[in-house]
């Protein structure tokens, strides 16, 4: 006589054998579980910062606009840029970046709070950050060496004349 055991791993390889292996979904539909790959064609695809080196939970850093869908300040809420084809002319081409616990309005339009940090993004401009973190403070400021071999004589007069900050 068959355990009960057996008639289940029994009856799941008859299931499993008879049915195509796209059961439940849509023609040429691919499964939903499969990650997409990150794809790059150069470099500078790539963000400027690696999260597993920087402390970017508790520090800001600065981010370029290129190639990124980065289009809205978090502090003022003013727009970037119009559109994420468009990447303005330096200096205003680079922001400040932090991952935060961020508040936004849902679809109900009630306020909520994300479950986990994400990066939110800044103009350069203390106003604009100290309207969502009033302990600001320039030396929470950290510089990539990629970020600095980016940084026009532009850049550096903009983010000095607005941070305070001799790069």
């Amino acid at each position: 006589m068959e355990t009960k055991e057996e008639n289940n791993s029994s009856l799941s390889l008859a299931v499993n054998t008879t049915l195509p292996k796209s059961a439940g979904r849509k023609p040429n539909e691919k499964r939903g579980w499969a990650k997409k790959k990150a794809t790059c064609t150069k470099p500078s695809d790539l963000s400027v910062i690696d999260p597993f080196q920087v402390d970017t939970e508790n520090n800001y850093i600065f981010r370029f606009l290129e190639n990124t869908r980065i289009m809205v300040c978090y502090g003022c809420g003013k727009r970037f840029r119009s559109s994420t084809a468009e990447v303005p002319n330096p200096p205003f081409d680079i922001v400040l970046a932090k991952k935060e616990y961020r508040n936004y309005v849902n679809e109900l339009g009630q306020l909520k709070l994300s479950l986990r940090r994400e990066f939110v993004h800044y103009h350069i401009n203390t106003q604009c950050i100290l309207k969502k973190d009033l302990l600001f403070d320039g030396q929470k400021i950290l510089v990539t060496h990629n970020v600095t071999t980016r940084l026009s004589e532009e850049h550096r007069e903009f983010i000095q004349e607005r941070l305070g900050l001799q790069l």
